[in-house]
């Protein structure tokens, strides 16, 4: 196997569950947004889902943002409705 030849600085931000910030050589990736802060409840039906813990970022910390990742979109600990609020998204 040939040696990696990968020179890009990566940093990774942790967000909230699955939310994250993946920042490669000054371009940033904005994984599941998810944003609702603890105590929000989701009424699925045959379920109620409740977050139990703030993001550690807030949407006005964000830096800009280049692209959105989002892995599926039918669960709100993915792409939640505060997230409506963050134009560009």
């Amino acid at each position: 196997m040939a040696a990696s030849t990968f020179k890009s600085s990566v940093n990774i931000t942790h967000i909230s569950t699955a939310a994250a910030i993946i920042e490669i050589d000054g371009v940033n990736l904005l994984t599941d947004p998810f944003f609702s802060g603890a105590g929000t409840e989701w009424d699925l039906g045959i379920i109620v889902l409740k977050n139990s813990v703030t993001p550690a970022l807030a949407l006005h910390d964000l830096p800009p943002i280049d692209a959105v990742l989002l892995s599926h979109e039918d669960h709100p600990d993915n792409l939640d409705e505060v997230v409506g609020m963050f134009e560009g998204c």
